[in-house]
């Protein structure tokens, strides 16, 4: 079957943009990165991946990912309370745009008026089924996050040496695990994985705890070329982050 033809795609520029915007808008809503903005973002990947669905505007996408992650991870917020952070987050990014470009990649509205109209609610519906069958209705949603909070007790000998450090690494794990979250491949590598290179890439260096590097081995074997991926995701990427603390 040949795939419709799309009106947008999910641009590197857009993942910028779209992360950005949640997350300004997680904090009004008081939502951590995991879950919720995390399966958010997680979702936005599965529907840019779906040919057989509409692209609705991206405020519109916006607000109906992040409702329904939040009802996946039992941390309900009302569609008009994250649209309404989602618009207040919109304002500064659409300072760093032209008018045309913030036409495009956000929507044709006027976001200091941050109601959605009861139309616009319905797009939002409308929307949020697209997206869960771009999921398969599948709602256990596999995140990065949790495998490296599984793996965390291997380290708790380090941390009887030098606390601070080893809370600076674990920083680094958890930005780099965004780094690779937002990354167009992101679906392509197993979310094990994903956390297991983020470990590697933060801790280099440094004498890792023997379950932390079997662990580690063991998915580097078991998808060398998905883990060197991973990997060189946070490596590009990261060079062009501010270090953490600065």
């Amino acid at each position: 079957m040949q795939e419709k033809e799309r009106n947008r795609v999910w641009t590197e520029e857009q993942r910028s943009h779209a992360w950005i915007i949640v997350s300004f808008a997680r904090i009004g809503l008081n939502l951590s990165v995991s879950p919720c903005i995390a399966s958010a973002f997680i979702l936005l990947h599965n529907y840019f991946a779906d040919p057989n669905h509409s692209d609705e505007e991206l405020y519109i996408l916006l607000t109906a990912a992040l409702f329904l992650a939040c009802k996946i991870e039992d941390t309900y917020r009302s569609m008009e309370l994250i649209f309404k952070e989602l618009a207040n987050s919109i304002l500064l990014v659409k300072k760093r745009l032209k008018p045309q470009q913030a036409k495009e990649y956000l929507g044709d509205r006027d976001f200091s008026k941050n109601t959605l109209t009861i139309e616009e609610m319905k797009k939002v519906g409308i929307c949020e089924i697209h997206i869960l069958n771009s999921i398969g209705w599948n709602m256990e949603i596999d995140l990065p996050f949790s495998h490296f909070n599984e793996i965390q007790p291997a380290f708790n000998s380090m941390a009887q040496t030098d606390a601070n450090d080893l809370q600076n690494r674990f920083n680094y794990v958890l930005r780099d695990i965004c780094l690779i979250l937002k990354n167009e491949n992101y679906l392509k590598i197993p979310p094990p994985i994903s956390a297991a290179a983020a470990i590697l890439h933060a801790f280099h260096g440094k004498n890792l705890p023997e379950n932390a590097v079997a662990w580690i081995e063991g998915l580097q074997k078991q998808s060398p070329e998905l883990f060197q991926m991973a990997y060189q995701i946070i490596v590009v990427e990261g060079a062009k982050c501010v270090p953490i603390g600065k």
